[in-house]
């Protein structure tokens, strides 16, 4: 698992909920983990500075949004969430919240675009508790 490291080595606790049966999405599967391993690492940086023995937990919850024919993937972390002033821009180039001379600040830009190609959305939210990032996926037209 190209996670698993920073998984265990984080004390991460991962939680996968599937909603309702999910139908089948057509993606570039190289862009996808890509967009998933930048998701994934902004949540383990930003829970990464909990006090000590504070749950460090990631929450994927996998839903079918039939009227829409998407299907969405929503990843919740319990870190501290998005500072107010970076929600409405995370997806602008060079926003970051953390220092620039530790991020440049082009990944969320650059998931945005990489999902953009498979006519798929990101969005950025927070929760009761850390940030929530949910992307949304066409769902795939298979024949019967």
């Amino acid at each position: 698992m190209l996670l698993g490291g920073l998984i265990i080595s984080r004390n991460v606790t991962i939680h996968l909920h599937e909603r309702t049966r999910t139908p089948a999405v057509l993606i570039d599967q190289a862009a996808m983990q890509h967009v998933l391993v930048h998701v994934f690492i902004n949540a383990f940086d930003s829970m990464a500075g909990l006090p000590e023995g504070t749950s460090r937990r990631l929450d994927i919850v996998l839903a079918d949004i039939p009227e829409q024919e998407r299907v969405r993937l929503s990843i919740q972390d319990s870190g501290p969430g998005f500072p107010e002033e970076i929600l409405a821009t995370a997806f602008e180039p060079f926003v970051t919240a953390r220092n620039i001379s530790e991020r440049n600040g082009l990944g969320l830009h650059f998931c945005r675009t990489l999902l953009s190609t498979m006519d798929g959305t990101i969005s950025a939210s927070n929760g009761t508790r850390g940030a929530i990032i949910c992307i949304e996926l066409p769902a795939a037209r298979l024949p019967p």
